[in-house]
C-alpha cells in the first residue's frame, strides 16, 4: 500500500520530517482500512451464533472506534480531509458459520495490523503521528491475541472440509440504536462516521 510513497519520503537526512500533505496522503488508506475493519467487526457481531464470543468482541468496540476517530483527527490536523466512509462496503458479508466469521475477521485484523507496520516503516514521521500508530499498533495486537483461541479451537473451513462451529445466526437488531439487542449499546454505535472527535494528548514534535 505505501511502497509508491517511499521514494518520495525517504530522502534528505536527520531533521527531515514528512510534509502535511505527505503525513495525510500516509494516514487516509489508514482511515479507510480502519472504519472498514469496525464494520466487519460489526457484522460479527450480528451474526455469530457463539454470543459469548460476541460479548467478548463487543468489549473492543469503545477502543476500535476512539482509533478511527484520532485517525481521522490527525489528518485534519495535516490540513487534510479524511475519508468519509462512503466508499466503504456497509454489506460486509463475512461467512455463514462462526468458523467463516471468525477466520475472516481475523485475516482483515492482521491485514490491518501489517499495514500499521508498514506505515510505521515509512521514514521521517512526526513524533505525533508515530505516537498514534504506535498505539494503533498495540491495540491491533491485542485483538489478534482477543482472536486467536478462537481461531485455534475453529478450524479454518474448506471446500473439502465441513465446518467445525455452528451455523452463523442473525441477531435481533434494535430499531433505534441499529446494534444487537443483546449487547451493550453503550458500546456500540449506529454511524461510526458522525461521532465527535475524542481528544487524545498529542506527543510534542521536535525539528
Amino acid at each position: 500500500m505505501y511502497n509508491v510513497l517511499k521514494p518520495i519520503l525517504n530522502r534528505g537526512g536527520a531533521g527531515y520530517s514528512m510534509t502535511r500533505a505527505e503525513s495525510a496522503a500516509a494516514l487516509n488508506p489508514l482511515v479507510d482500512q480502519h472504519g472498514q475493519l469496525i464494520l466487519a467487526y460489526s457484522a460479527a457481531l450480528r451474526h455469530l451464533a457463539d454470543r459469548d464470543l460476541a460479548a467478548t468482541l463487543n468489549e473492543g468496540m469503545n477502543r476500535l472506534r476512539t482509533e478511527l476517530f484520532k485517525l481521522k483527527e490527525t489528518v485534519l490536523s495535516f490540513a487534510g480531509v479524511p475519508p468519509n466512509g462512503v466508499r466503504l462496503n456497509a454489506d460486509v458479508h463475512l461467512g455463514d458459520t462462526d468458523a467463516e466469521i471468525v477466520h475472516r475477521l481475523d485475516d482483515l485484523e492482521r491485514a490491518y495490523r501489517d499495514a500499521l507496520r508498514e506505515a510505521l516503516d515509512l521514514p521521517h514521521h512526526q513524533l505525533r503521528t508515530t505516537a498514534v500508530l504506535e498505539n494503533h499498533l498495540k491495540s491491533s495486537e491485542v485483538r489478534v491475541g482477543v482472536l486467536h483461541p478462537f481461531v485455534t479451537r475453529m478450524r479454518r473451513p474448506s471446500s473439502d472440509r465441513p465446518s467445525q462451529s455452528r451455523p452463523a445466526v442473525d441477531v435481533p437488531v434494535d430499531r433505534e440504536t441499529s446494534v444487537p439487542a443483546d449487547l451493550d449499546p453503550d458500546t456500540l454505535s449506529a454511524d461510526m462516521h458522525e461521532q465527535p472527535v475524542i481528544e487524545v494528548e498529542d506527543v510534542e514534535d521536535k525539528a
